[in-house]
């Protein structure tokens, strides 16, 4: 224990105090620690406890469960939210982003063990001062970041932490301890495992900091190589030219330096000159030259910010930057209304920055007059603002309205004649006049039309009076009551999520932000499409889902005009998400987002529930301040079965190598659309196959082909400590020689005393191999203790796995026994929170219901889950067969997925919710769809 004089608010004071006096040990921990030591405001105080997550909630009356899984809650106190979090060690992290189990502990060093690097595992407590078990006070002083233990091991956890290293030393100006920074080297291919949104976090807060030129690092140690190798082009290519001394790279890190810590400004620095490398050119005196490159870039930044899974918002504004970053612009009022017109009024006063940075980031060639011109582009740009010059057409002093009261019908015309309108006014301010335009562009068009009618018409009397009369009845045109389609021509407006857009019926279905009301509009040829930024689009880049304001003739229903609404969040095909354990909040790249009350889920099939998300899907998440308006399900899922399985019962099935499960008679599973393979095994026999599942189809997998030979393989066990205890499929093994396993996948548990336990699946597929085991101590017995154990195939839950043991990572949700002891994989658990990315995503299927290691807690009593409707159809929980409905099944609280299935139908998967309440739940849902 160390004395220091941390300043903690008063309300954190009082929830350690209220927490100690209840009988056990809180901390503030972590970044609030060190930022406080650095004498930096810490913007969150995190807090630690030996209390697990109940025993908060017994302790202070207003909570909300934030993450129990993990072990937080959240306390309300005076208004605020502070996270207390239990003691904890973590599992095996098998995918080198998430740990399969979590177990708490009552050893605030084994927490702090957990951590990343040294400056943020220390722990304060306004009595008793600093812990710092790891030199974190050091390192801080030293300005060192440094892994906790081992580097390659805390990387192998999870590989975000590379990033998060070279982060940490961009926001402090620390360095990277040398063993550090060589695992980070050494590990960086394992970045790929991590999603999209994870890394561009970490992106952005280093970007954003005070050395955004620490983004070097990145390159250096081989991480831009999995998530931007466009970047290490760039670094490759040099520039021998005048007006640069840099390579296309060091130019692009040293302009970071030279503008504002925005994020959009930040990243259109970093995107400016990416293109260069695919432009580049030699002439015949060796100047490189990169003639084209702004559009290159322009591209290559939307299809990467796309690739990182960033907002539409931003990814529009970094591309305006790169196409514009180094536009000539003339030094008269006329070319800024141009230029203004051109790239838009939003992105272009920070055009100014960019041109700075850029031209600050070159050769000292011509760089005054460089900056003199852009000071003098600055101050045209500010006399056309003060003057209020128009550029654009909602400048002008007519608009479509006055068009209409002229006569003009509504059309392409309008929209022709309020260009040419504008055109004359960028040209000439002093036109900007309503009676000048008018007569101009509208009334003197008229009267020359209205004169040469009068001529045809006269033309016409004459030929017909010299052909004489026939009838002398007067004909007057019909009353149509027709009321012209008229841009500009509405009377409602209104905030809306898209529900359908049926372009055979030329309508948008809407559901209102206000009420959730629905409701459909006509749109026409007249009717205009504008982005964000008041950009046309067209009708095809829209999308159900999408946010919008909309404006419409209410009697007519006639859309007059929609714009995509601006504010709004957007998370784009993601599979980086999970659902909280009320079904009332998404956790997306670990923010929380709540769902609107009147929350729009749309999937192939028109309008749908959350029900109808499956945790393998990809979906795309819209909203306001983090309240979620939509979400479309842009991959779904399919179902397989096995058939002729009787000899592969009791074996192994794995499904594109990131579901395990148990094979069970009559079972269905739920898994990703897309083609992939495969595998089952048993008794030594064991087969795979490359299947193709659509959206909502049902796959038939024969496995009987497989039946052979039993094969077998041997596996040389090395443990630490070696008197550990092994069981396989539930049988202890002698583990001083070899062990002979059959090949496929089986179930190994390690016990010793004063160790924490290791469950895990392994994989034989060789004749030999060797597998490396290593415990980990815990200070004392907990509940979990092989003697309250029962070695079978179902008896751990996921907290009753300990931390890891086998040597390396893999994505693979199994540990594969090969010829080789450095053996790639890890183990598999059914932990339904391990949402992780795409392709990638631990969505592992547990054996049945009742033995799920998903997070679900007995209710208590007798009380059960019904499925009344439709009736006839077989009802699968988990996967596993519950019988044909009406069918019930044993209550527990958490999330279950419930599959319907009867031959001629569809099959259809339904996320549920369980609730907690002593009382049973019923559920009926629409018949099944037939196949033909």
């Amino acid at each position: 224990m160390n004395k220091f004089d941390i300043q903690v608010p008063d309300d954190v004071q009082d929830i350690i105090k209220r927490i100690n006096d209840a009988g056990y040990e809180a901390y503030v921990v972590g970044g609030c620690v060190r930022d406080s030591l650095l004498n930096i405001v810490p913007d969150d105080w995190d807090i630690t406890t030996s209390a697990q997550p109940e025993e908060i909630k017994a302790i202070f009356k207003r909570t909300v469960d934030t993450g129990l899984v993990h072990g937080t809650v959240t306390v309300l106190y005076h208004g605020e939210g502070y996270e207390v979090t239990t003691y904890r060690l973590d599992g095996e992290y098998e995918d080198g982003r998430h740990p399969k189990e979590v177990t708490f502990t009552a050893s605030l060093e084994e927490d702090l063990k957990r951590r990343d690097f040294t400056i943020n595992a220390m722990a304060y407590h306004p009595e008793k001062g600093l812990v710092d078990l790891f030199n974190g006070i050091d390192d801080l002083n030293n300005h060192i970041i440094r892994a906790v233990g081992d580097p390659v091991k805390r990387f192998s956890e999870d590989a975000l932490r590379m990033m998060r290293a070279i982060r940490f030393a961009a926001r402090f100006d620390f360095e990277i301890e040398n063993e550090t920074y060589l695992a980070i080297k050494e590990l960086a291919p394992t970045l790929s495992k991590i999603s999209a949104e994870r890394i561009q976090t970490e992106m952005v807060k280093l970007l954003v900091s005070d050395h955004p030129d620490y983004f070097r690092m990145f390159y250096d140690t081989g991480l831009t190589k999995v998530f931007m190798p466009e970047f290490d082009k760039a670094m490759e290519t040099a520039q021998n030219h005048p007006h640069h001394m840099y390579s296309v790279g060091e130019h692009i890190l040293h302009s970071l330096l030279y503008v504002p810590a925005d994020k959009c400004l930040r990243l259109g620095m970093l995107f400016h000159d990416l293109g260069k490398p695919a432009a580049l050119t030699v002439d015949e005196d060796g100047i490189t030259h990169f003639h084209g490159h702004q559009e290159l870039s322009a591209k290559m930044s939307k299809d990467i910010l796309r690739r990182l899974k960033f907002d539409n918002d931003t990814i529009d504004r970094v591309y305006n930057f790169s196409l514009y970053h180094d536009r000539k612009i003339e030094h008269s009022e006329k070319a800024m209304r141009r230029a203004l017109n051109k790239i838009g009024e939003k992105n272009f006063p920070y055009l100014f920055d960019i041109k700075y940075a850029d031209t600050m980031a070159q050769s000292n060639y011509l760089r005054e007059e460089k900056l003199e011109d852009i000071k003098a582009l600055r101050e045209i740009y500010a006399s056309v603002m003060e003057k209020r010059q128009a550029y654009k057409i909602s400048d002008l002093a007519v608009d479509g309205k006055a068009l209409i009261n002229e006569g003009i019908q509504p059309g392409k015309q309008i929209g022709e004649i309020l260009s040419n309108m504008l055109e004359d006014v960028i040209e000439e301010p002093a036109h900007n006049d309503k009676e000048y335009l008018l007569n101009t562009y509208v009334r003197k068009a008229a009267n020359l039309l209205l004169l040469l009618l009068c001529l045809i018409i006269t033309t016409c009397s004459l030929t017909a009076c010299s052909l004489g009369p026939k009838d002398n009845k007067t004909v007057s045109a019909p009353s149509t009551g027709f009321v012209p389609a008229t841009p500009g021509n509405y009377d409602s407006e209104d905030k809306a999520v898209i529900v359908a857009i049926n372009e055979e019926t030329g309508t948008i279905t809407f559901q209102t932000t206000y009420t959730g009301k629905k409701y459909t509009l006509n749109y026409d040829g007249a009717t205009i499409f504008l982005d964000k930024y008041d950009q046309g689009m067209s009708l095809k880049q829209l999308k159900p889902g999408d946010l919008v304001v909309d404006r419409f003739m209410k009697d007519r229903k006639r859309l007059d005009n929609l714009k995509l609404m601006d504010g709004t969040f957007a998370f784009n095909a993601t599979t980086d998400y999970e659902l909280d354990e009320n079904g009332k909040a998404l956790y997306i790249s670990g923010n929380k987002y709540t769902f609107s009350k009147d929350l729009v889920v749309i999937g192939s099939e028109g309008l749908g529930t959350l029900m109808d998300v499956n945790a393998i899907d990809a979906i795309t998440v819209k909203g306001i301040d983090h309240e979620i308006k939509s979400i479309y399900i842009d991959r779904s899922h399919g179902y397989l079965r096995l058939t002729n399985d009787t000899y592969f019962i009791g074996g192994w099935i794995e499904v594109n190598k990131n579901q395990i499960c148990k094979i069970e008679s009559d079972m269905i599973l739920t898994v990703p659309v897309g083609t992939y393979d495969v595998t089952v095994s048993n008794q030594g026999c064991q087969g795979t196959e490359k299947i193709t599942v659509a959206e909502n189809e049902e796959v038939e997998l024969d496995v009987s082909k497989w039946e052979g030979e039993t094969k077998y393989g041997k596996i040389l066990f090395v443990l630490s400590p070696t008197d550990a205890k092994v069981y396989i499929d539930g049988s202890v093994v002698d583990t001083t020689t070899a062990v002979e396993l059959q090949y496929g996948i089986h179930q190994m548990i390690v016990i010793r005393d004063g160790y924490q336990t290791i469950s895990r699946y392994i994989k034989v597929q060789s004749d030999s191999s060797s597998l490396d085991v290593t415990m980990e101590a815990k200070e004392s017995v907990s509940d979990n203790d092989a003697d309250k154990q029962t070695v079978s195939d179902n008896s751990l839950s996921a907290n009753s796995v300990s931390s890891n043991a086998v040597s390396n990572n893999s994505a693979n949700n199994n540990t594969n026994i090969s010829n080789s002891s450095n053996n790639n994989g890890s183990s598999t658990t059914n932990n339904s929170q391990n949402n992780n990315n795409s392709d990638e995503k631990a969505s592992s299927i547990s054996t049945n219901s009742a033995n799920s290691s998903k997070d679900v807690i007995s209710t208590g009593g007798d009380y059960k889950v019904y499925i009344d409707s439709p009736s006839g159809v077989e009802v699968y929980v988990d996967g596993s067969y519950a019988g044909i409905a009406p069918v019930s099944f044993a209550k527990k609280s958490g999330q279950i997925v419930v599959t319907l299935r009867k031959d001629g139908y569809k099959t259809r998967s339904y996320t549920l919710t369980i609730d907690d309440a002593n009382r049973d739940s019923s559920y009926s849902f629409s018949a099944l769809v037939p196949t033909s």
